[in-house]
């Protein structure tokens, strides 16, 4: 058994090394690539020079080697740019080559597959989810319609802080958890038409609490690399404890998410109710539902409320 599981991992092994210099090969052949800099080891490619921090090691290489490198992070080609000038011809000349994203795990279950405003490429359908964020969600006619909401809610703000004790009094207040209530009542009044903090939100408190829990939970994983993205060989090993974490949260956010659409749903045609920003793109969707679906509609509602 163990005869056979070592001769597994060496054939394994040399499959990959050989995919791996073909590959690069292949892609150097073809391509006018700038140099490579530092030796690029078969399969994880520069990955072994990364230290922390980050920032500092990739200064170091680019002082040794030049302003302008092509380094191998695993199966993933990277550009190092440390030159003001190189950099703005890239985002001029060349902004157009430097526009798509790279397709990671966490744009795949929290960009619903690549398909909302922060993960796809660049194409017709983000130029359009653009076109939706600039004309309608965040237009000056959309913002000055909830002008009364955010001015109620700055005041509810003001009266807790002086509501209580001697107006002559000086106290310390801790001010970074009433902003964040504040901005978040904000975004989700826009977003759904709801508070999560407040008097009047005491009914979807826990929900609120919920729905801040998955936000600060998904930001956490996406700061962090996921060696799946690099080495997707890797998960023939098991290794997919970061994939399944997002697959968790993702799972969740898009329930939550999910509850809000059928909410606005059922609410739709009211007159008493303001439009918000899942009223529109409710209405879009019955112009074309096939393309407006409610993966579309829920990564509209991430992005808004991030």
């Amino acid at each position: 058994m163990e005869t056979a599981t070592f001769y597994y991992c060496a054939v394994l092994f040399l499959v990959l090394l050989f995919t791996s210099k073909s590959f690069y090969g292949s892609n150097n052949s073809r391509l006018r690539c700038p140099p490579t800099g530092p030796i690029a080891l078969p399969i994880v490619g520069h990955l072994y020079l990364l230290r922390q921090p980050i920032h500092r090691t990739l200064s170091a290489i680019s002082a040794r080697h030049g302003p302008l490198l092509l380094l191998r992070f695993g199966n993933r080609p990277v550009l190092l740019v440390s030159s003001p000038s190189i950099a703005e011809e890239c985002f001029t000349i060349n902004d157009i080559t430097f526009a798509n994203r790279p397709a990671l795990i966490f744009n795949k279950y929290f960009g619903y597959n690549f398909t909302s405003l922060g993960s796809s490429s660049c194409g017709p359908h983000w130029r359009n989810l653009r076109r939706i964020f600039t004309l309608e969600i965040l237009s000056h006619a959309r913002i000055a319609a909830f002008s009364a909401s955010r001015a109620a809610d700055v005041c509810s703000l003001l009266r807790h802080l002086f509501g209580n004790g001697d107006e002559a009094e000086f106290r310390k207040m801790e001010m970074k958890s009433r902003f964040s209530e504040l901005t978040f009542n904000v975004a989700m009044q826009m977003i759904a038409g709801r508070r999560y903090y407040g008097a009047e939100a005491a009914e979807v408190a826990e929900e609120g609490w919920r729905f801040r829990q998955i936000i600060r939970e998904a930001f956490v994983v996406s700061e962090s690399s996921s060696l799946e993205d690099f080495l997707p060989w890797v998960r023939l090993l098991g290794w997919n404890s970061t994939e399944k974490r997002m697959m968790r949260l993702a799972r969740e956010m898009d329930e939550l998410f999910q509850e809000m659409v059928e909410e606005r749903r059922k609410k739709r045609g009211r007159e008493d109710e303001k439009k918000t920003v899942i009223d529109i793109m409710l209405e879009m969707q019955e112009a074309e539902p096939n393309y407006y679906t409610d993966e579309i509609i829920k990564g509209i509602i991430l992005v808004r409320s991030c």
